[in-house]
């Protein structure tokens, strides 16, 4: 079906853009780790691969997993397990985790819409800045978004035995992925109440909690809680929060990155074309898509605006946006001699094209490439002019990448021993300030007399200070 006669020019455009991805991606791979990577992540698979592959619950330190489903752990300890630890081959183990999603996502599109539709947008989504900088970082979000998709299209299509495999690993990767799962309770308790399907539907579809109760159990008689209490304690009712969270999701999904001139394009051919779309005809199959993936979307921004919210979290939700997007430019330019491949073309050029974008630093867009051989860059200078039992005084990724060896900073097994000592007052310390942590302690330093900047590195928007202070 990939490689029939009509769909044949589709399926090697979208074997294109899935090469230029991988050039783009190949120089990211052998980077340090950024930001979550450096203090939870990368160290967790790196100590599962040390301590033997589990997906049980007190495998590997708490502080580590913090409390999640251990599913994205275990494949990132048996992947590091065969291929070492290095950076090339942390990155390659989310890339190929990427690289499947983007295949998936064009398979199961071409499957309920057609080859047009489904290369167009799974390139756009390819060149979207968010998913080429979590793309190969070690992180879960890209495969909750994989496995959220899949189980709510084995959901739609009636496969039962993927729906049971795909919806018990999604909620074994981590928490979020009870939407997907409650989308397809909820379609299906919907569809039963209007006597569209039967009981039976109902019941496939709540199959996936057991594996979910099953992890909670074990965590309750591991740590004596069912979910990480300090994660309970970030959940957020107050009106005027939840409303700003939810400002926050549509800014990025709908403007941010360049989306805006996208969807607003297709929004005005839609507009233009509104009497000719509104008797496009959709199939059982499309309908019951559109509802699903619209039930869980409802779910997930209700979900991200109560819960801790950072921006990369909404990763799941850009391809289905964009897939609206795309149907809305194919179905209001029909008949008019190619214009929608003109306009989605164009699209795909203008996200590769602005890819490059390296701020603010976060971990939605390029700059950890600045950030972090800038960080390796300052710890090889403390480890070389600094004495290791010095007093440093440093912010919390700084602390992480002196005192984590699986944070992939240090260049050796040295430690050193009196960083962060708060409740120490030395006669003389070193302090660490940055850019994105504590570039409001600079004026401070500046005027402070008895500070001396020893160092500073910059590339991009990011940089380090160090500076010595004498009583």
């Amino acid at each position: 079906m990939l490689f029939n006669k009509e769909n044949l020019p589709y399926s090697l455009a979208f074997l294109v853009s899935l090469l230029a991805f991988i050039a783009i991606k190949y120089s990211h791979l052998n980077v340090s780790f950024f930001w979550d990577e450096s203090w939870v992540y990368a160290p967790a698979i790196q100590h599962m691969a040390d301590a033997g592959p589990s997906i049980l619950p007190g495998k590997v330190d708490l502080y580590l997993t913090r409390g999640h489903p251990l599913f994205f752990h275990f494949l990132g300890g048996v992947w590091l397990s065969i291929f070492g630890k290095s950076f090339v081959a942390a990155h390659s183990f989310a890339l190929c985790i990427s690289l499947l999603f983007a295949v998936s996502l064009f398979y199961m599109i071409l499957k309920v819409w057609d080859a047009k539709i489904a290369f167009y947008t799974s390139a756009i989504f390819l060149f979207q800045l968010v998913f080429i900088a979590q793309s190969s970082m070690v992180l879960p979000e890209v495969l909750v978004a994989a496995l959220s998709i899949l189980t709510i299209y084995a959901f739609i299509m009636r496969q039962w035995s993927w729906y049971v495999l795909w919806g018990c690993l999604l909620l074994l990767t981590k928490e979020t992925g009870i939407i997907g799962i409650l989308a397809c309770n909820s379609y299906a308790a919907l569809s039963l109440i209007f006597g569209r399907s039967k009981w039976k539907e109902l019941i496939y579809s709540c199959i996936p909690y057991l594996s979910f109760l099953l992890f909670l159990i074990v965590q309750k008689i591991e740590y004596g809680w069912f979910l990480y209490p300090d994660h309970v304690s970030m959940m957020e009712f107050n009106p005027e929060v939840i409303f700003e969270k939810i400002k926050s999701i549509f800014t990025f999904l709908f403007i941010g990155q360049g989306r805006a001139i996208f969807f607003a394009i297709a929004i005005v051919l839609s507009l233009l074309s509104y009497d000719h779309i509104k008797y496009s005809q959709l199939n059982r199959i499309q309908k019951r898509f559109l509802i699903c993936f619209g039930i869980f979307i409802i779910g997930y921004i209700v979900f991200s605006a109560l819960n801790f919210l950072t921006l990369r979290y909404l990763l799941v939700l850009l391809p289905l946006f964009i897939l609206g997007a795309v149907i809305l430019i194919s179905c209001s330019t029909e008949g008019l001699k190619k214009l929608d491949h003109v306009v989605l073309g164009i699209a795909i050029l203008f996200f590769a094209i602005q890819h490059e974008q390296r701020s603010p630093v976060l971990d939605i867009n390029l700059s950890y490439l600045d950030y972090c051989p800038l960080h390796q860059e300052l710890v090889q200078y403390l480890e070389k002019e600094i004495i290791y039992d010095q007093y440093i005084y440093t912010d919390f990724l700084n602390e992480t990448a002196l005192k984590e060896p699986y944070a992939g900073y240090r260049t050796n097994n040295q430690k050193f021993t009196r960083v962060n000592q708060w409740d120490k007052q030395p006669t003389e310390k070193i302090i660490v300030i940055n850019s994105i942590e504590s570039a409001h302690k600079k004026i401070k330093l500046k005027e402070d007399k008895k500070a001396t900047l020893l160092k500073r590195f910059e590339n991009g928007d990011v940089w380090f200070e160090i500076y010595k202070r004498v009583q």
